[in-house]
């Protein structure tokens, strides 16, 4: 059942060393757990770490068959037409990028008729922080390049799940929407979720009751009335989904009953 190849590069050299020789290009046959004829057992087993001993790949000497383009941007989707195939990606000779060169990467969504937007945001954090400080520091650069790459912010704000009780929870949602309005630079800011349950396990000093909901109600509206923020209170309708992910609360956020009658008037 040995092939000539096997008996020539594979069996002979491992009577005479001890061990398997090593190969310069591997193997392009199919898997032997995929193969529909006869394999020895041996074929079935694989080394993980790679035997090749060719030198490193060289892109000046080996041009036609390696290159050092790398592609920045998300990778499209070939098969989606409609949608991601339709991205662009700067195209860089090198991975390795000069200062010239991100200088104008910088600078690119400064040119009329492109389809890129830049923005330059600030990795570094105090020294004095230390490592403990690193984790702030990615969470604030994240929001900021959310922010960079958005003309309006919507904002989640939810002083419940924090466990804020009735009575800090406008003052809290006040202190969220600021800290948004911060990151967003001058960019418009929307409280797209907010809300209160009526019924349910408290969480910390966050209380759910009837009368709590509706206060929480009154003073979001009011405040944003009053300092012309554009607000969309969450969940008109009760949703009785929502107590697998969010527990017995989960179904008690609308200003309706899952049947569409009013709760409080």
């Amino acid at each position: 059942g040995y092939t000539q190849e096997s008996t020539k590069f594979l069996m002979i050299p491992m009577a005479q060393t001890g061990q398997e020789a090593v190969g310069s290009m591997g193997t392009d046959t199919p898997i032997s757990a995929l193969s529909d004829r006869p394999k020895l057992l041996h074929t079935y087993f694989k080394q993980n770490f790679a035997q090749v001993t060719n030198p490193p790949i060289d892109p000046i000497r080996e041009e036609l068959v390696m290159s050092l383009v790398t592609f920045i941007g998300p990778r499209p989707n070939l098969l989606d037409l409609e949608g991601t195939s339709k991205q662009k990606r700067l195209e860089a000779a090198h991975p390795i990028l000069t200062n010239e060169n991100l200088e104008r990467i910088r600078a690119i969504g400064e040119v009329a008729d492109n389809q890129f937007l830049t923005a330059t945001l600030d990795m570094t954090y105090r020294v004095e922080d230390g490592a403990d400080g690193m984790e702030d520091a990615l969470q604030a650069l994240c929001e900021e390049a959310v922010a960079a790459a958005c003309d309006v912010i919507l904002v989640n704000c939810y002083p419940f799940w924090e466990g804020y009780p009735i009575e800090h929870a406008n003052i809290y949602m006040r202190e969220m929407y600021r800290r948004a309005q911060r990151v967003a630079d001058g960019k418009k800011v929307i409280i797209a979720e907010t809300g209160w349950p009526n019924i349910g396990t408290p969480d910390r000093g966050a209380v759910p009751s009837r009368a709590n909901a509706m206060k929480y109600f009154i003073d979001a509206v009011r405040w944003c009335e009053d300092e012309g923020i554009e607000l969309f209170y969450f969940a008109g309708f009760d949703e009785a989904w929502k107590i697998a992910s969010e527990g017995d609360v989960g179904a008690y956020w609308g200003l309706w009953d899952k049947d569409g009658a009013p709760k409080y008037f």
